[in-house]
């Protein structure tokens, strides 16, 4: 066991969690596939078992408290192998660019709650259509998508400029983003009206995380010279503030220039704190002076 232990902790080092993520569900999907193969061709040897229907998720808020991993579980299995593939496509492309953006912890909370919320968002949905008086066929929910539904919605509003290069042209990654949120949700809407739900769920569980990381203060910056790449910064809130405030125009006043002169009214009022107003000089008194001219007329506009 001491190997295997080894080999797990130095791939959680060494690899992304994307990786990591997609080589789990993949995995899964192939232990999943053979063991109820052989539970349906090899009735013989085996009891009838289908594993799979211990993993998805139904439309049943009981089902969910009497086994509450099937909240988990659905977004790790898929039903064919054309599902899977077309899920961890979009999983890897996405994944990477939020996990270079966010981070490894940040991205794996986002896939995990996103896929969670968005299957609680799947009975809901039942719930509220038997309250309209509307009956669901009640299909068993099971892939990955509403949790990279979130994934997507994150990024494209957390942020929305970021660009990538496509036959030589740099394009907003918003555009795709949203192309592909659409074309999820009508398809979910004509096809699996419980699955459109789950997307629903994803699509605001993005949403929240990438506002909540704003709030916070995180923001994401492009650089001068590639507007294609850029880092998360951290902005307080007295900086933000700062960066808001609505600052007239003043003749010869350059940012630079209201920079210096707000550093030099901090050392005059430290200055006044200390000794008083009266040891001021003619000059000081004239700057606090002005300072608190633009600060009235500031209040005026």
């Amino acid at each position: 066991m001491l190997p295997l232990n080894r080999f797990i902790k130095k791939w959680c080092a060494n690899q992304s969690a994307t990786i990591t993520i997609v080589a789990i569900t993949a995995l899964v999907w192939l232990l999943v596939s053979l063991i109820d193969y052989g539970g349906a061709h090899w009735g013989n040897a085996f009891p009838r078992f289908s594993l799979l229907s211990y993993l998805w998720l139904e439309g049943d808020f009981t089902l969910i408290v009497k086994q509450p991993w099937r909240l988990v579980t659905y977004f790790f299995v898929h039903n064919s192998l054309g599902h899977l593939a077309i899920n961890l496509l979009l999983l890897y492309y996405f994944g990477s660019i939020t996990e270079q953006i966010l981070g490894k912890k940040r991205l794996l909370t986002l896939y995990f709650f996103g896929g969670v919320v968005a299957g609680l968002f799947y009975p809901l949905a039942f719930c509220i259509m038997r309250l309209w008086g509307v009956r669901l066929l009640s299909l068993p929910l099971l892939g990955a998508s509403g949790a990279i539904f979130s994934l997507m919605m994150s990024l494209a509003t957390f942020a929305p400029r970021k660009k990538f290069a496509f036959f030589g042209q740099e394009l907003p990654l918003a555009l795709p983003i949203a192309l592909l949120l659409l074309w999820g949700l009508l398809s979910a809407s004509f096809e699996n009206r419980g699955g459109l739900s789950a997307h629903l769920g994803g699509v605001f569980m993005g949403l929240f995380y990438a506002i909540l990381l704003r709030y916070k203060g995180l923001r994401f910056i492009y650089k001068p010279d590639n507007k294609t790449e850029g880092e998360v910064v951290y902005i307080s809130r007295y900086d933000r503030r700062k960066k808001n405030r609505i600052v007239p125009e003043k003749k010869g006043l350059s940012p630079q220039n209201t920079t210096a002169k707000e550093k030099e009214v901090e050392t005059i009022m430290k200055k006044i704190q200390q000794s008083g107003y009266s040891c001021l000089t003619d000059k000081e008194k004239k700057v606090i002076f002005d300072h608190s001219t633009e600060d009235h007329d500031e209040k005026e506009l």
